[in-house]
């Protein structure tokens, strides 16, 4: 008996930990978007776009890109979720984004990566200091897939599971447009890894991707990209907003405090890197990387993690908790391991205070029978969920067919 207990103990113990941090996931989505589990709704693009194309195109809408890019996780669950039942999309689509965001969360825990404190790295993401702008809303699931592209940057060498870790890389970056910059660091990667044919594949894999998505991206946009030149101010606002808002992004302080707190931050974790194994330099790298693509197409200046853009802090601010994790359980200098120990604490902390958000309730299945009951029919998106929402033009006879289409559902 005792023989049996050690063999199936070891197996036990990460189902029982793969199934909290499941859980947990439910619960903060839950605590994070309540008006989202009490009201589901369409969001953005779910109903400028993706409606309109699948009226037209069906399935075969599901290769269209939107902004320019590819997003494929947040097209196939979209799509599916009009295929299951369009009278309850808004039920279906939130309980596919549950159960995906629940499955990158497990996934960050159990890939065989070089992240310090796996399961505190997967927990931390559903605790990041922002709006919760990206969660709980199935057209916003794209970001969560961009996770898995630092999973792959992170791999073990040698760890095994390549096939998922190829897997990560193609529907990561079929999803998100970061593949485009941290391309550099796989080749990075390779390169200080060389001799070992699984980074050469892995490399050969990310390349393709990397070509779709800019083939895709070069296809539908006339603009010509250009670099902007960052001056002081912008870098300012960047310490500031980027680094110095994850400590304490809702304070009541001033800018120059919190660009003296983001300067902090940002001497320590590149400090922490002259020590610090490769997985360490990659992440830091992706971070740096993802910051200047973001602020090539906002300024800094403009956004907040709390009211203006919060999305565009969901990457930078999970690469900090995460390089600060790495800081505090394993930097040789106790000052540093103290240090970012009570950064990520206190931006969490903070976070807290502000975890939640809130908007207004519209009845989606109530929206789709008063649509098909009319001939035209200004179906209402949300936006923010507090303004006025977008009004999307459409027939009566579209609805009827698209609940007649689907799945289960009918009127």
């Amino acid at each position: 008996m005792k023989q049996s207990s050690s063999v199936v103990g070891p197996r036990v113990r990460p189902l029982l930990l793969y199934g909290l941090l499941a859980g947990l996931t439910v619960l903060v989505l839950f605590v994070r978007r309540p008006d989202q589990f009490l009201a589901p709704y369409i969001w953005v693009e779910d109903g400028a776009k993706l409606l309109p194309d699948f009226l037209t195109y069906g399935w075969s809408s599901f290769f269209m890109p939107v902004q320019g890019y590819l997003i494929l996780a947040t097209k196939l669950l979209t799509l599916s979720s009009f295929s299951i039942s369009f009278l309850h999309f808004a039920t279906v689509s939130l309980a596919i984004t549950v159960i995906s965001t629940a499955a990158v969360v497990v996934f960050i825990a159990a890939a065989p990566t070089d992240l310090k404190l796996k399961p505190l790295c997967a927990a931390v993401v559903l605790l990041i200091p922002t709006d919760p702008e990206v969660f709980a809303v199935g057209e916003y699931i794209f970001w969560w897939a961009g996770l898995l592209i630092l999973l792959a940057l992170v791999w073990t060498p040698g760890g095994g599971a390549n096939w998922a870790r190829w897997f990560a890389i193609g529907f990561g970056g079929l999803s998100s447009p970061i593949i485009l910059p941290l391309s550099v660091l796989f080749v990075l990667r390779a390169w200080r890894l060389r001799g070992r044919r699984e980074e050469l594949v892995t490399l050969a894999v990310v390349l393709a991707v990397v070509a779709i998505q800019a083939s895709v991206m070069l296809s539908t946009t006339d603009r010509v990209a250009s670099l902007n030149v960052v001056s002081w101010q912008e870098l300012r606002a960047v310490i500031e907003r980027f680094f110095g808002s994850f400590i304490c992004g809702s304070c009541e302080m001033s800018g120059r405090t919190r660009v003296v707190m983001g300067a902090v931050v940002l001497t320590l974790i590149v400090g922490a890197s002259i020590r610090m194994p490769l997985t360490y330099k990659l992440l830091l790298l992706s971070l740096l990387l993802i910051v200047a693509t973001t602020i090539q197409r906002n300024p800094a200046s403009i956004l907040n993690p709390y009211s203006a853009g919060p999305r565009y802090f969901f990457y930078p601010y999970v690469l900090l908790s995460w390089l600060l994790i790495s800081v505090a359980a394993s930097s040789t200098w106790i000052s540093l391991r103290i240090g970012a120990a009570a950064i990520v604490g206190c931006a969490i902390a903070v976070g807290l205070t502000h975890l939640s958000r809130y908007h207004t309730h519209i009845n989606w299945e109530q929206q789709v029978r008063s649509c098909a009951a009319s001939k035209i029919y200004g179906l209402p998106v949300h936006f923010d969920g507090t303004s006025a929402p977008w009004v999307l033009q459409l027939k009566g006879d579209d609805c009827s067919k698209m609940v007649e289409r689907s799945l289960f559902g009918s009127l």
